[in-house]
């Protein structure tokens, strides 16, 4: 399979998004999700010949700063969820299964719009939106349970890819954590008149650094999985995304500000 054809890129994220959930660090799942999601639009792009910006990843995921509310949320009930969710296997499971058939859908539908030729940069966020509605009512359990069987038959490589995805989290935090002490030292320089370091932390380079150079020890051996769900997407009817792709070019066709351009 070419690792550049859209079918690898779609499946190779599909199973990474699907087992990012059961890292064992509470946050730092979604965080790896999110970047995740990032590296497969970014990849998905490239495989048209367009480089997207950082914030037009963002729209295209609609990343919103939070509010206090959301704040108070993720300090006071968040943690409560996340304890629940690493005692009850289970639910981690089952959330990574959903993510996995969410990304799915979602990367084969942005990858129709680059093919289509109907991408327009300034509207990134207009386009996720059109996605979503172009899901609606959509019978999305086809895919689900394709996912669902082949990460079940696949339990040893799925912990396997947690390990690894493990070590990605704790590097990420390492990062994170660094990023959060010079964003301090920044603030300490401000107040203090004295001159700013020079040393700048590049996360986005370093976490892309990292996952590229060590993703080839997982890459063979989830080939039977990327198999498996190759084989059995494909033997689902034509119909169901002929239905999908006609279902955005209608949500497209109704916004005048894409359209019109």
């Amino acid at each position: 399979m070419n690792t550049s054809s859209r079918e690898f890129i779609l499946l190779y994220h599909t199973i990474l998004i699907g087992v990012a959930p059961l890292i064992p660090i509470p946050f730092v799942d979604e965080w790896i999700v999110a970047y995740l999601w990032k590296h497969m639009i970014s990849e998905i792009a490239k495989r048209h010949g367009v480089k997207l910006s950082k914030a037009q990843i963002t729209h295209l995921i609609n990343q919103k700063k939070s509010g206090c509310l959301t704040v108070f949320s993720s300090m006071i009930i968040r943690p409560i969820k996340e304890l629940f969710r690493e005692i009850f296997f289970w639910l981690e499971w089952k959330r990574g299964i959903d993510l996995a058939t969410s990304s799915y859908y979602f990367g084969y539908l942005l990858d129709y719009i680059f093919e289509q030729g109907y991408f327009q940069p300034e509207f990134a966020s207009k386009f996720e939106l059109a996605i979503k509605k172009s899901m609606v009512g959509a019978n999305t359990r086809l895919v689900r349970e394709i996912i669902s069987k082949t990460f079940y038959s696949s339990k040893g490589i799925v912990r396997t890819v947690s390990s690894w995805l493990f070590q990605f989290g704790k590097y990420y935090l390492k990062l994170a954590t660094k990023t959060f002490a010079n964003k301090i030292k920044r603030i300490f320089v401000k107040f203090t008149n004295k001159k700013a370091p020079i040393e700048l932390i590049k996360n986005d380079i370093e976490l892309d650094d990292f996952f590229n150079e060590t993703r080839p020890k997982i890459n063979d051996l989830i080939l039977p999985m990327l198999d498996s769900l190759s084989s059995g997407i494909g033997n689902l009817p034509k119909e169901h995304f002929d239905r999908l792709k006609n279902n955005l070019t209608q949500e497209l066709n109704l916004s005048t500000s894409i359209k019109n351009g």
